[in-house]
């Protein structure tokens, strides 16, 4: 499959385009020792040259932005579950809801890269979690596909009541399939810092147990504001011309990340297209890849 152009159709048969199939989750039997080589040479070249500098510069203000946004939506959680008598169960080793179907854009997702970078642990556990996430989201694309669909046309017409309640009901279905993200390290979030948006604003104030797909009750949940909007919504990125937002289900677009680099993002985001060529042009790349082939 790795030949195979994005808008071909998929050669497992499916009749859809190998973008909308196969390669939208990556194929999970992968090589374990080639992924590590390939995602030590992506990092080596990360943050090279002129836009590799903007591209860290750009990573290490927004982890630290994060880290203070998610601080300050924790203190308004409290709050506000302080003035209602209520108490938020959500807690270290509780993790029913780390099945959910995530969406992230790419600025979150190349700040979970950078962060990975800094935590070798944190990458290795990812990287070995990844092919069983990978597997079970890929037997299921159609449903995460007609919840893309859903979230579009709830998004289009504005987020109405309706489009919300079947976009909700699709997603629900995701989740009691317990498909545990990649990123859960001993029943606790690894990337906790710089967690998705997604995850970080919606809490639950009944016992844990209530969020189980097998228990009868009801949780009630809570979905607060995004704080730092700016940061939220960052359109800036590291590429002057990159306006808006592409977004992901958040393992495979970091896993993407961390083992294609600038030349994933060249050759599946059109806004992006040139990046890689440019990349590749700079003195300080050109001489980091002779470097490379006179190691050899």
């Amino acid at each position: 499959m790795k030949n195979t152009g994005r808008n071909e159709p998929c050669p497992c048969g499916s009749g859809k385009k190998y973008k909308k199939c196969c390669g939208r989750i990556t194929e999970s039997h992968f090589d374990y020792t080639k992924a590590i080589k390939s995602i030590d040479l992506v990092k080596r070249l990360a943050y090279l040259g002129h836009i590799g500098r903007r591209r860290k510069e750009f990573c290490y203000h927004y982890v630290a932005q994060k880290e203070i946004a998610l601080a300050k939506m924790e203190t308004t959680q409290i709050q506000a579950m302080y003035a209602t008598g209520e108490s938020i169960s959500c807690h270290k080793g509780c993790y029913y809801c780390c099945a959910e179907r995530v969406k992230a854009s790419l600025q979150e997702c190349e700040a979970i890269v950078y962060f990975l970078y800094q935590n070798e642990s944190v990458l290795t556990s990812f990287i070995k979690a990844y092919p069983r996430w990978a597997e079970e989201a890929k037997k299921h694309v159609d449903m995460l596909e007609e919840a893309d669909r859903l979230e579009e046309e709830a998004i289009n017409s504005r987020l109405n009541n309706e489009a919300m309640l079947a976009l909700a009901r699709k997603a629900n279905l995701y989740w009691q399939l317990q498909n545990y993200c990649p990123f859960l390290l001993d029943k606790a979030c690894s990337i906790h810092e710089v967690r998705p948006w997604a995850c970080a604003t919606v809490i639950a104030t009944t016992p844990p147990e209530w969020c189980s797909p097998s228990n009868q009750n009801k949780p009630r949940t809570l979905l607060f504001d995004l704080p730092f909007t700016d940061l939220a919504l960052d359109a800036q990125f590291y590429v002057e011309e990159y306006e808006g937002l592409w977004r992901g289900y958040v393992p495979w677009l970091v896993f993407n990340l961390l083992t294609g680099g600038l030349r994933f993002l060249s050759n599946n985001e059109p806004r992006l297209k040139n990046l890689w060529t440019e990349f590749l042009k700079d003195p300080e790349v050109v001489a980091f890849g002779k470097q490379l082939r006179e190691s050899r």
